[in-house]
């Protein structure tokens, strides 16, 4: 749910900001309560992961998520 109104909002927001930066905080603002929600739940799994799994994650991350969303609204 408050993906869809993030999607929603954030295409005004662009509109008067630059697409790439309006689209890191609205990745920033909306992952950090997911990670400490995650980090509460799911603490052994933090634990445990090693160098590989952690640029594994940075590499979804930036390309899969951050590069590709804002490109979605650079050129929406």
């Amino acid at each position: 749910l408050s993906m869809a109104v993030g999607t929603v909002i954030i295409r005004f927001v662009c509109r008067h900001a630059d697409p790439v930066v309006a689209t890191g905080w609205h990745m920033i603002l909306g992952g950090l309560p997911l990670f400490a929600l995650s980090y509460q739940l799911e603490s052994q799994q933090w634990v445990e992961m090693n160098l590989s799994d952690w640029m594994a994650l940075t590499y979804a991350t930036v390309f899969g998520s951050a590069i590709a969303y804002g490109l979605f609204f650079y050129f929406a």
